[in-house]
């Protein structure tokens, strides 16, 4: 029997998702999960497996919540377990199932496994209803890890499986932490492959269809000097620099936290939230005030504006360019005091949209001032920091944020301020 087609009519919204997630057995626990504002959830096997009751009770659990599912399709053994697990189940029956984790971080040899054991079957049975195909792959260039170049491997993975799979829905993230703290304890931000491969790989995304994503950084294990962020300006920073890239998933790596590898996330390993976990709502409820304008748009590129404070170039920016040329059709030229990454976007012929963050270690209080110059637009629509919302939690009554301002673009040249913690969506107003 041929599966039923998923409502593809749905508006379209951003992404937003943990790893190591809650047990999904817990209403308590996947109650706060959705509280906070996650729209994804992503069920692995490591608590049951996919043939089983619990895990399909589970699903109609989370349909109950009105959450999405992402089934983790992989154990260490990619072939055998997707095979032993998930052949003979049409997960098309479970509605909060709206898509596929296959694999995290492939290297080049992973590649033919998954093409072999996932494309004939996803677009046999999931392509046409709706399902997301998804990996997330690696943000840097490590070639003995992806056996190949950063580039070269990229685009062997859209030859390979992305370009053969038969649906718009596929998703590609990457994974990068750039926030660390030195011996002397200074935070300081890593910035050599995060900013340069997170443009590569947004690129090549845009260039074969797939939509792309990244991973915020809310753990201080694994790196040695990685740092747990302290704030919301230092996860609404890594976010919205996904968002100039285009991004149309955002991930948080940690949710939940395990103190014997040293992973502290959002929520404890008991279960009681963190004081990053009420930062973490306020942003996702942020940046869903505002995702399905942002996502009407088309993303076309990238400009990174070296500040004129700055006494030398930035080579990250420098190799960024290299990796992702651009020009915009209407913003025609950029000036900026400090470090500026602007998203650049279209929809139609005339309409234009921007992402546009400061750049540089988030916990420096520093305010930034920009000029624009803009070939056709009359005024400008500005919106800091997503629409005014009112939630209350136990950290901060998120509310007070300004309305959208229009601003008047004076011989073509417009002049933006932008205060610490903030970051802009624009539109162009004819």
């Amino acid at each position: 029997m041929k599966a039923t087609k998923k409502d593809t009519k749905q508006v379209r919204r951003l992404g937003i998702r943990a790893d190591c997630p809650p047990d999904c057995t817990s209403d308590e626990q996947l109650k706060m999960y959705k509280r906070a504002n996650f729209n994804i959830l992503t069920m692995t096997e490591d608590f049951v497996r996919a043939r089983s009751k619990a895990y399909l009770d589970c699903l109609r659990h989370c349909e109950e919540l009105d959450l999405d599912v992402y089934l983790r399709g992989y154990g260490q053994y990619f072939g055998e377990y997707f095979e032993k697990f998930f052949t003979g189940v049409d997960f098309n029956d479970y509605p909060a199932v709206k898509g596929f984790f296959f694999l995290d971080e492939p290297a080049g040899c992973d590649i033919p496994r998954i093409a072999n054991a996932a494309v004939d079957w996803f677009n046999d049975t999931y392509a046409e209803t709706g399902m997301d195909f998804y990996l997330n792959g690696y943000c840097g260039e490590v070639p003995g890890h992806l056996c190949m170049p950063s580039e070269d491997f990229y685009e062997y993975l859209m030859r390979e499986i992305y370009d053969k799979l038969n649906t718009e829905n596929k998703i590609l993230t990457v994974d990068e932490y750039p926030l660390r703290r030195g011996i002397d304890g200074k935070k300081y931000l890593d910035e050599r492959e995060w900013i340069p491969y997170t443009a590569q790989v947004a690129r090549i995304c845009r260039d074969h269809g797939v939509k792309f994503g990244g991973y915020l950084q809310t753990f201080g294990g694994d790196y040695v000097d990685a740092r747990i962020p302290d704030t919301i300006e230092e996860i609404r920073f890594m976010a919205y620099v996904y968002l100039a890239f285009g991004a149309q998933h955002i991930g948080y790596f940690v949710y939940l936290g395990n103190r014997d590898i040293g992973f502290m996330g959002l929520v404890n390993d008991a279960g009681r939230p963190s004081k990053l976990y009420y930062h973490a709502r306020a942003l996702n409820e942020e940046l869903l005030s505002f995702d399905i304008e942002y996502l009407s748009y088309d993303w076309k590129g990238a400009l990174v504006i070296d500040g004129q404070t700055n006494e030398a170039p930035n080579e990250a920016f420098a190799k960024t360019r290299e990796f992702l040329p651009y020009a915009d059709k209407e913003l025609t030229a950029v000036t900026a005091e400090n470090n500026l990454i602007v998203g650049c976007f279209e929809k139609g012929k005339n309409e234009h949209a921007y992402i546009v963050v400061s750049y540089g270690e988030p916990t420096v209080q520093q305010d930034n001032k920009m000029t624009f110059t803009l070939k056709t637009a009359k005024k400008l629509e500005i919106l800091r920091n997503g629409r005014k919302v009112t939630t209350e939690t136990k950290m901060e009554k998120v509310n007070g944020l300004k309305p959208r301002e229009i601003v008047e673009v004076k011989d073509g040249k417009v002049e933006i301020e932008l205060k610490y913690g903030e970051a802009l969506f624009i539109k162009t107003v004819s």
